[in-house]
């Protein structure tokens, strides 16, 4: 049986400054899937998908 991997980008809470650079389209080569898992600014989601194909898969934080 054949084997593959999938590589997601899990991120959180705080925009990465990582990802906030010029370095970002490199950073995201190769992710098949970026999981947010709440309290990001849209605009920072938004700005991310500009440099991959890569869904985004938004879960939210609810915590009041």
């Amino acid at each position: 049986m054949e084997q593959s991997s999938v590589k997601i980008l899990a991120i959180s809470d705080v925009p990465s400054e990582l990802l906030w650079d010029e370095s970002v389209r490199r950073r995201l080569e190769g992710i098949d899937l970026i999981l947010s898992c709440g309290d990001l600014p849209k605009k920072y989601l938004e700005y991310l998908t500009n440099f991959t194909a890569a869904p985004i898969l938004v879960f939210l934080n609810c915590v009041r």
